[in-house]
């Protein structure tokens, strides 16, 4: 779990950069391990008031997720699994604030309704401090051999002042290939 959880220090460190208009140079936009999915999974309860949205992950974010997707497996140690892992990914909109996102998503909502990891740290950050207005949420979870990593990311959009909500779940599974239809439910 501590691949994981450094996945997520990760994570918040390149959504500092994410305003760097430059990743879009360096990447064709292609990611055959990041693939979106058809709904929620069946262990992510589902907030009020989500409509499905047609949107595109930013490249920024495809970027990310890309260089760990194909590096995770780089944190094991000598003697274990090396396998890539895969990623599968929504985008929901919703009337309600990036807050009210937040305060859905809960460590203890998360555990009873999802069987997510308990974690005595806070699993959601706000990005007013770091000068992005919206939350970032983190999950993880072994399940039937794998670690699964949730990360939720709200933001609100100035010009509709909607909220769009995008889950992305990072999987790790040693014992078959890489196929992200039967995880999506």
């Amino acid at each position: 779990m501590k691949k994981v959880s450094s996945v997520f220090g990760v994570m918040i460190l390149m959504f500092a950069v994410m305003s760097c208009g430059l990743i879009n140079r360096f990447t064709n936009g292609g990611v055959e391990n990041l693939q979106r999915a058809e709904d929620l999974w069946s262990d992510v309860p589902r907030m009020d008031g989500l409509e499905h949205s047609d949107m595109e992950l930013p490249m920024t974010v495809k970027f990310i997720m890309r260089a760990m997707i194909d590096n995770l497996w780089r944190l094991n140690k000598e003697g274990e699994d090396k396998t890539r892992g895969d990623a599968d990914w929504v985008v929901f909109s919703t009337a309600k604030l990036p807050a009210d996102v937040q305060s859905f998503y809960t460590n203890d909502r998360m555990t009873s309704e999802g069987g997510w990891e308990a974690s005595k740290k806070q699993t959601c950050y706000d990005g007013k401090d770091k000068g992005w207005p919206g939350i970032l949420c983190g999950y993880q979870k072994k399940e039937g051999g794998r670690e699964v990593a949730l990360l939720i990311i709200a933001g609100q959009d100035e010009k509709t002042k909607r909220t769009n909500v995008f889950y992305v779940r990072i999987e790790t599974d040693p014992s078959t290939s890489n196929t992200n239809s039967e995880r999506a439910k």
